[in-house]
Parts: C-alpha cells; sequence; structure tokens
C-alpha cells in the first residue's frame, strides 16, 4: 500500500515541465530507492508518468535505452 501512495504522488511529466528534469528525476529516483524497486522496472515505471509527446519520443529511443536506467536518465536529460 505505501509503494501505491509513494507511485502515485509522482507527477505526470509534460513537455513544459522539461526545464526541472533534474528534479523530477530525482525525486523519481529517490522514490525508487526508498521503495527498493528492482533497476529492471524503473525505466518502465517512469514512462508511465509522461504525456503523449513524451510517450512518442520514448518509443523511438527505447531499443537505444535499451531499458538501463541510468541510459534512460542520460538519454531524457537531452530530449
Amino acid at each position: 500500500m505505501q509503494e501505491k501512495i509513494a507511485l502515485q504522488s509522482i507527477h505526470t511529466l509534460t513537455t513544459e515541465e522539461m526545464i526541472q528534469i533534474d528534479q523530477w528525476l530525482s525525486i523519481l529516483n529517490k522514490t525508487f530507492e526508498d521503495l527498493e524497486f528492482p533497476p529492471l522496472y524503473r525505466v518502465f515505471q517512469a514512462t508511465t508518468y509522461f504525456n503523449d509527446e513524451l510517450q512518442i519520443w520514448y518509443e523511438t529511443t527505447k531499443h537505444e535505452i535499451n531499458n538501463d536506467w541510468s541510459s534512460f536518465c542520460d538519454r531524457l536529460k537531452q530530449y
């Protein structure tokens, strides 16, 4: 139950909020660490907070990210 509440507290990332991407990723990372969220599922879980435009971005770059959390964070910051 605590996990569900923590994950629901993360807000949707919109294109306008990309200026604060470091802060958003920091909150997400801290939440994942606190919940001991398996690294394998972090990228998928993070994309559930994306708007449509960011979902399209992810679909076009996911083969390069290869479900790697660090790679995902780096690529998202470059977007």
